[in-house]
């Protein structure tokens, strides 16, 4: 979570920089939100006492879905990608409206460039073992560009996101983000 939580803080500061406000005011509710003897039906009051750009919810896919009721849905809400692993259970998906996410592109868009990576792993029907997928497949396209000694910078799309490899051999790997909406999960663009 405080990883992720200084993830946003950076993209945050370096997006608005510019414009002079360059703090994000951010409300982090961990995993241990639902032992705590606050009350959800107080929970949207008492994160909205509170200074906020956006709320992280910073706990597992199953907390998630039972809290999401009780928050604002014009609030800017995040959670981890596990939340794409469970939400088509149930009726789980009308209750993640307006919900984003952060996963790699592998599992959220379907590309006819990706069709032989696809059919590779029909077998493996497990998010994480997909994501696991991407990554290896990933790491041989980028041994590749990293063997190649004069191109730097370098950028190339991957099954697990776009990497940028930088002039002083830094390689950076950006995720594909997306929002659940009624009619099930919606990516979205970043110009970078």
């Amino acid at each position: 979570a405080q990883a992720m939580l200084s993830s946003i803080r950076e993209a945050w500061s370096n997006d608005h920089e510019q414009s002079g406000y360059d703090q994000s005011h951010t409300v982090t509710l961990d995993a241990d939100i639902l032992a705590q003897p606050i009350k959800l039906l107080d929970l949207k009051s008492e994160i909205n006492s509170k200074l906020h750009d956006i709320v992280i919810l910073a706990m597992p896919a199953q907390d998630v879905i039972k809290i999401r009721p009780y928050l604002d849905i014009s609030t800017p809400t995040i959670t981890f990608s596990a939340i794409h692993d469970i939400a088509f259970e149930n009726e789980a998906l009308k209750i993640l409206n307006a919900l984003r996410f952060v996963d790699i592109p592998f599992l959220l868009e379907s590309k006819p460039e990706h069709d032989d990576y696809r059919n590779a792993a029909a077998e493996l029907k497990q998010k994480d073992l997909l994501r696991w997928f991407a990554l290896g497949a990933d790491t041989i396209q980028l041994m590749r560009l990293i063997n190649q000694q004069n191109i730097r910078p370098a950028l190339t799309k991957g099954l697990a996101g776009d990497y940028e490899l930088t002039d002083s051999g830094q390689l950076r790997r950006n995720f594909s983000s997306a929002r659940f909406s009624q009619n099930g999960v919606d990516t979205e663009s970043h110009q970078q």
